[in-house]
């Protein structure tokens, strides 16, 4: 069947050449609009929403280079890794696109007392995953007036990423894969700071008197603090420790050098309040992304202490697909698959699907559920699970508390 080899068109050039020149630079653009006040915002919001898509789908991109699945070998796959996550999985400056007339653009023309008016014409990459969104541009220049400095795009043509390390995503997420939903084991269902997830969690958090947050709120306040920082909070400060308790003096190089060089960028066109702001912005729109597909498929599934179960059903348990769309497939990066996935990690995600009757067949001949539900549905049980909990939760400690205080 070929299931473990990658399609001829998954390349860094589908993904990186395609997606980040073609919309990274018109973001670009967006970027220097930002600063005039005469812009309105509907300008800000697209640019915000087309740096949303990049970083999501080069998030997914990142993710297949950590799964070891788009070459044959690791040591390239591993390359790639630390160069999707800390450099392109971010801002792209590129030059104006060969692809416009000379009649519309005049590249080397363009002078700091100008600036850019966008034109914006949608194409459709169809290519290996289908209904790849991307821009082409075309840009038109007025004589105006701009705050100087400010680059022009033909000074730059730099990739800066989010300075992430690819040794501490690598940390995580395999151990995720060997225990997901696992308590103690798995960091993605360590929680009890903020929640409590699955039926067994909250029972053993009550018993032990944790209350560090209202728990039965839990999910009303995961609108506030789940979503919107979870990238830009919780996984800068896990990072950081990371790299200062593993001694990773090459990662803590990566993220300095990523944010000297946002800052020395962003600092001169927005102040250094706005070059912060539009970071966290843009971050949490990414967190927003990845939480809500990744937390789909694992946070209404089993969670529990480690029960040693064998490999197919620990996977299935901890679990769920979503229903296969062209937009679900290209939203989720594939990973609506979330079953094959966990039972095939170095599989290509664009081969998932070919398998996935073969595994429901399986787990149909040994009794072991397979769940696959609409995309909605998914979001909406992330909700349902975190109220069921929180309501355990509560519970569970009035109730235990109150008799231990009686007796």
């Amino acid at each position: 069947m070929g299931i473990m080899k990658c399609s001829s068109s998954l390349t860094l050039y589908l993904y990186h050449r395609s997606l980040q020149a073609q919309v990274g630079w018109l973001q670009h653009d967006f970027g220097h609009l930002a600063v005039f006040k005469n812009i309105s915002n509907l300008d800000h919001i697209f640019h915000f929403f087309t740096m949303g898509i990049i970083k999501g789908q080069v998030g997914w991109l990142q993710h297949d280079f950590g799964h070891l699945s788009v070459f044959r070998s690791s040591k390239l796959n591993h390359a790639l890794h630390y160069f999707s996550i800390g450099l392109i999985k971010g801002l792209y400056f590129t030059p104006i696109p060969s692809s416009c007339s000379s009649a519309t653009v005049r590249p080397n023309s363009l002078l700091p007392t100008q600036y850019l008016k966008i034109t914006i014409a949608s194409s459709i990459l169809k290519e290996h995953f289908k209904n790849f969104f991307l821009i082409s541009t075309c840009v038109r220049y007025h004589d105006q007036t701009l705050p100087s400095p400010v680059p022009t795009p033909t000074e730059v043509d730099y990739a800066m990423g989010w300075g992430a390390s690819p040794s501490w995503w690598n940390h995580m997420h395999y151990q995720h894969h060997a225990k997901p939903n696992v308590m103690d084991k798995d960091p993605d269902v360590r929680l009890e700071a903020l929640f409590v997830v699955g039926e067994h969690m909250p029972v053993k958090i009550a018993k032990e008197k944790k209350k560090s947050m209202p728990y039965n709120w839990q999910n009303y306040y995961f609108f506030l603090i789940g979503p919107p920082l979870l990238f830009p909070v919780y996984f800068q400060i896990m990072l950081f420790k990371y790299i200062f308790s593993r001694r990773a003096w090459m990662d803590l190089l990566m993220v300095t050098i990523f944010f000297i060089k946002f800052f020395y960028l962003f600092t001169p066109l927005l102040g250094l309040g706005g070059a912060i702001a539009y970071y966290f912005t843009f971050r949490c729109l990414e967190s927003h992304w990845f939480t809500w597909v990744a937390q789909s498929n694992h946070i209404p599934m089993e969670i529990d202490q480690d029960q040693g179960l064998p490999w197919l059903k620990l996977q299935l348990q901890a679990t769920c697909n979503v229903e296969k769309s062209v937009f679900n497939d290209w939203f989720t990066g594939h990973l609506n698959f979330q079953i094959e996935h966990h039972l095939f990690p170095t599989m290509p995600r664009h081969n998932l699907y070919k398998i996935a009757p073969l595994v429901k067949s399986l787990c149909e001949k040994h009794g072991v559920p397979y769940q696959v539900k609409p995309l909605s549905t998914a979001f909406a049980d992330i909700v349902r699970s975190l109220k069921h909990s929180g309501d355990l939760w509560a519970s569970t400690y009035h109730a235990y508390h109150a008799e231990v205080s009686s007796s």
